[in-house]
């Protein structure tokens, strides 16, 4: 299978993507613009006014949002629980134990997810970074490369505010017996870029911009049309005069860490799982556009490994802790009061050892 990347082909051509026919489009649900037939023989066009300018607002009132205290003092507790940082470790690491590929390449791999990680700053910025993701529903970045020499793999990644840049999506044309026609097996995508902001007032100029030399990562929120993306923060948008009653109401932004595990706990613990495994989208972009570049893999290598590529996110410890206690002093109560297991069961089937370390 061959993928271009940066104008390059790198792998085998795929013989059956051409024969690849079906009577609807692929639905990638991404937020992208997408640019439909305007009569004529499949001219296009970009609503860029009516479109552009509603999520631009959007992403103007979630940080917006961001600045009130009550609101910024919740985000800070989603994203403290999400990036644990310390000085010894990187926040997030990879593990290739699944994988079937030799310890040579998962060598390899790894040290070149630790030049991502590098890149991107993330043991110094990695907090800044996921912060603006969760506030803005999406990150950009511009993926720069040696176009001249691409096997040195990216070279530096630079972040887009996410105002000044869109991606846009629209179909193939082939040319069909009858003449041009509608290509269902995919899409041509590619980005809109200008520093004045994406909207046709703004002045400035608007430049297209290759597909593969963007990585783009989203929350996974859309509206209800699937549309436009949308911020974690967006159902917080009607009451928003009564951000000051979430702590009170243990609305799920902000929850203390107590002694018991609650069931919000537990809700709060898988809503940053989710969290983590969407921001995962990005650092697989990256790495996959990484090793391709730098041959380390092939892409069908990759296509193989991608499910099999584990991101270990770093953990708050204390707190981890504290969850073993918790549930290891329910199971022996369980024992104890419920079963009539007595006794015996310090000393038979744990150690005082064990009980006076894990448990008191």
């Amino acid at each position: 299978m061959a993928v271009e990347l940066f104008g390059f082909s790198i792998g085998r051509v795929d013989k059956d993507q051409k024969n690849k026919k079906s009577f609807a489009f692929p639905e990638p649900e991404d937020g992208a613009l997408e640019v439909g037939p305007a009569g004529g023989a499949y001219g296009t066009y970009v609503d860029l006014e009516g479109y552009a300018k509603n999520e631009l607002e959007l992403i103007r009132k979630y940080r917006e949002m961001a600045t009130y205290p009550e609101c910024d003092q919740a985000i800070d507790d989603v994203v403290n629980e999400a990036i644990v940082t310390n000085r010894e470790e990187s926040p997030v690491s990879i593990s290739l134990e699944k994988s079937s590929l030799s310890e040579d390449i998962r060598e390899k791999v790894k040290y070149e997810f630790s030049e991502l990680v590098r890149l991107l700053d993330f043991r110094k910025i990695g907090y800044e970074m996921f912060r603006k993701w969760y506030v803005d529903g999406r990150l950009y970045f511009h993926i720069i490369i040696d176009t001249k020499n691409p096997k040195r793999g990216i070279l530096e990644l630079r972040p887009i505010d996410p105002l000044k840049i869109k991606k846009v999506r629209q179909p193939k044309i082939t040319q069909g017996k009858e003449g041009p026609e509608l290509d269902t097996s995919g899409f041509q995508e590619y980005y809109m870029f200008n520093e004045k902001g994406i909207t046709q007032g703004a002045g400035g100029v608007t430049v297209q911009i290759a597909g593969d030399s963007i990585s783009y990562v989203h929350s996974g929120v859309l509206d209800p049309d699937r549309k436009l993306v949308l911020s974690h923060l967006h159902k917080a948008i009607k009451p928003l005069n009564q951000l000051r009653m979430i702590e009170e109401q243990d609305s799920g932004f902000i929850l203390g860490r107590a002694e018991e595990i609650s069931r919000d706990e537990v809700k709060f613990t898988r809503f940053i799982e989710r969290l983590r495994a969407r921001f995962n989208h990005l650092f697989n972009d990256l790495l996959e556009k990484q090793l391709l570049l730098k041959g380390v893999v092939s892409s069908q290598d990759w296509l193989m490994i991608k499910d099999q590529v584990i991101y270990e996110w770093q953990t708050d410890s204390h707190f981890a802790e504290l969850q073993n206690a918790t549930m290891m002093r329910e199971r022996l109560g369980m024992l104890v009061n419920d079963m009539g297991y007595r006794d015996e069961v310090v000393g038979k089937y744990f150690s005082q050892e064990y009980v006076n370390k894990h448990v008191l």
